[in-house]
């Protein structure tokens, strides 16, 4: 009876040990035969023209889309250092027709914003074709023709510049009027330094609204990858495949 209980014993650990081999074995065989995709993104804003019809408004967003796949953005995308020699393309004949294939262009919904899509297995070679060619193409053969960026950065620097010191003049002029407030007499200057603070905080408001509007009528990126894959996942079934 002893003898059969220890045999039975030794079924059940040899079984147990065969089951725990196998469920070690399988997701090791299963990563091994299945291929895991990712996907990356690339977001842009295109802004809101007020002087244009929402026919006029569809047009442009469609033309924006027609860009990214044709030949002047991919060529210079594939121009573009290291590119055209990533894995994914430098054994492929037409370097181009694979791009254009493999490069999907959405909007979420009716936002302005629309995503650049590619998947495969190579997460960092997706980047980088998004990232080092395709975007930075688009950006310099399409949005960024005949703009001054040097230009365009030095009027940034100035307006920084004079919002910086009237936000200093605006903090010297509180100093004053908290000193005042504690002296036993009102003084008139009080008043003085009330409309002056006045028109500076409007002042600083107008500037900042000049910086902000700088550049913004026309497409932006969002450099917020992460947020890219953020808009991705909450509006899946809102985008127009290539447009269409």
């Amino acid at each position: 009876m002893k003898s059969n209980h220890v045999s039975r014993k030794g079924s059940i650990w040899r079984w147990l040990l065969v089951l725990l081999t196998v469920a070690v074995a399988l997701p090791v065989i299963w990563f091994s035969i299945t291929e895991i995709e990712y996907t990356r993104t690339a977001c842009l804003r295109v802004p809101k023209h007020w002087d244009m019809s929402k026919e006029e408004t569809a047009k442009f967003r469609e033309e924006q889309v027609a860009h990214i796949l044709s030949d002047l953005v991919l060529d210079a995308a594939l121009e573009k250092p290291g590119i055209a020699e990533l894995n994914y393309l430098k054994n492929k004949k037409d370097k181009k027709a694979w791009l254009r294939e493999n490069l999907k262009v959405n909007y979420i919904g009716g936002s302005g914003i629309f995503i650049i899509k590619i998947s495969g297995r190579d997460p960092g070679e997706l980047m980088k074709i998004l990232y080092g060619g395709v975007r930075p193409a688009y950006m310099e053969k399409v949005v960024l023709v005949g703009v001054d960026t040097e230009e365009e950065a030095r009027q940034r620097a100035a307006m920084e510049n004079e919002l910086k010191n009237m936000e200093a003049q605006i903090a010297a002029k509180r100093h004053e009027w908290i000193d005042l407030s504690e002296q036993p007499r009102k003084s008139p200057r009080m008043d003085e330094l009330r409309s002056e603070l006045r028109e500076l905080e409007e002042m600083v408001s107008s500037k900042e609204w000049e910086i902000r509007s700088l550049g913004t009528d026309r497409v932006q990126e969002i450099n917020e990858p992460d947020r890219c894959g953020t808009l991705w996942d909450k509006h899946p079934r809102v985008f127009r495949w290539n447009g269409k």
